[in-house]
């Protein structure tokens, strides 16, 4: 049975630059969408008192 991590290994490439920028840029909006939802949480919850 061949090892799965060397065929991926095998047909994967590194990113280009474009690639790259792109990938981060999604990636920071996750990561800001995800804080800006835990703000907004936690100000209702010393808004209300918890």
């Amino acid at each position: 049975m061949p090892n799965p991590f060397k065929r991926v290994l095998k047909v994967s490439r590194k990113p280009d630059k474009e690639e790259y920028l792109e990938f981060s840029k999604i990636v920071a909006i996750g990561i800001a969408i995800i804080g800006a939802v835990g703000f907004v949480i936690v100000l209702i919850g010393e808004l209300i008192g918890l």
